[in-house]
This record gives C-alpha cells, sequence and structure tokens, in this order.
C-alpha cells in the first residue's frame, strides 16, 4: 500500500522524491472494483545557481508533481489506469507557466507470469484558465511510450520506446517538445529494485 523512491536523472541533475500511497485496494470478489491510488513527487533541480538568475533562493529548485489514479485489473493479464494530475515549478524560465493539468492512461498486457507490454499516455492540458501568458509558448506535445518489462521477485526491468528523454514526471508534463506523430521517439532502459517488509 505504500511505495517510497528516490531517482536521479543527468537531465539537470535532478534529484526526484516520490511517494505513492493506495486509497483503495481492487479485491476479487469485486466488492472494491477499483485501486485507487496517490502519488507525489518532489523534484530538486541540481544544476548551479547561476542557472537560476537573479533572486536566487534555494527553493527555486523545486518542482512538485501529483497524481490521483484510477486503476483496475479487468483480468489476469489485462490491467488499465487513468489519472488526473497537477504539475507545479517555483521557478520557469520568462513566458512559460508555472503550473500544468494533465491527464494519463497507461495499458498493461501481460503474456507471461514474468513478462508484460505496457503503453502509457501522458497528456498535457491547455488550460487558458489558469494560464499565465497568453498565448503559451511552446506548450508541451504529449508523451507516448510502449514499453516491455520483465519482473523477477526483487526487480523490474523495462524496455521502452518514448517521445521524452526525462524521467521525472514534472518535466514531462512542462516541458516535452518531441512529438510521436513526426517519429520523435527515444529508447530508454529502466531497473527497480523491490523491497517488501
Amino acid at each position: 500500500w505504500l511505495q517510497v523512491g528516490y531517482g536521479l536523472s543527468k537531465f539537470r541533475m535532478v534529484s526526484d522524491f516520490s511517494l505513492k500511497v493506495n486509497l483503495l485496494k481492487q479485491t476479487r470478489n469485486n466488492k472494491i472494483p477499483l485501486d485507487v491510488a496517490i502519488y507525489g513527487n518532489l523534484g530538486i533541480d541540481g544544476r548551479n545557481e547561476d542557472n537560476f538568475g537573479t533572486g536566487y533562493t534555494f527553493t527555486n529548485r523545486f518542482s512538485y508533481f501529483g497524481e490521483l489514479m484510477v486503476s483496475r485489473k479487468f483480468t489476469h493479464w489485462l490491467s488499465l489506469q487513468a489519472g488526473v494530475s497537477f504539475t507545479h515549478f517555483n521557478a520557469v524560465e520568462r513566458g512559460y507557466e508555472h503550473d500544468k493539468i494533465g491527464v494519463h492512461f497507461v495499458g498493461r498486457a501481460r503474456f507471461s507470469p514474468q513478462s508484460s507490454i505496457i503503453i502509457n499516455y501522458d497528456w498535457p492540458l491547455i488550460i487558458t484558465g489558469i494560464a499565465e501568458n497568453l498565448p503559451i509558448l511552446d506548450p508541451p506535445k504529449p508523451n507516448l511510450g510502449i514499453g516491455y518489462e520483465v519482473s523477477t521477485s526483487t526487480h523490474v526491468f523495462q524496455v521502452f520506446v518514448g517521445t521524452t528523454t526525462m524521467l521525472a514526471p514534472q518535466y514531462i508534463m512542462m516541458e516535452n517538445q518531441n512529438d510521436w506523430t513526426k517519429g520523435d521517439f527515444f529508447i530508454g532502459f529502466n531497473i527497480n529494485r523491490l523491497w517488501s517488509f
């Protein structure tokens, strides 16, 4: 019911701290038909403070991402998830937005006890009611990802093709400029270590 994480990426040397809490768990008898979870992420930009302009304070480095996720396991091999998120950056370049609302869709098809195919789509919405600058400069593009996952009792390995090079979700939602309709795809690899207590 609880997941705590830490990640470090070369992109802007971002350290991200994450927390996921399951609020509801789907039951076998469908008395509770869905999983409901909340996910939060705090990113800290690790670049030199010269990158933050005048009036720098440490909190200029902070960015946040929060998501409410609803998922359901339909069969032993098919699970689907949808979510809505809010992203905030404490400091942005002039002309860009501090806040972004997005929607997310994930599908997972398991074809063996350890192997799955995963498809995800992250869609940053253009909502003029929260926009600070109109027109919005370089609005972020949706992220499309397709991956192959292998699970063991202690690790999850993922190889994927996606339209973003960023790992922290707030950067994907705010800054992705790669367009999957134009063939802007990249190859990535993740390893997750699992502990059970």
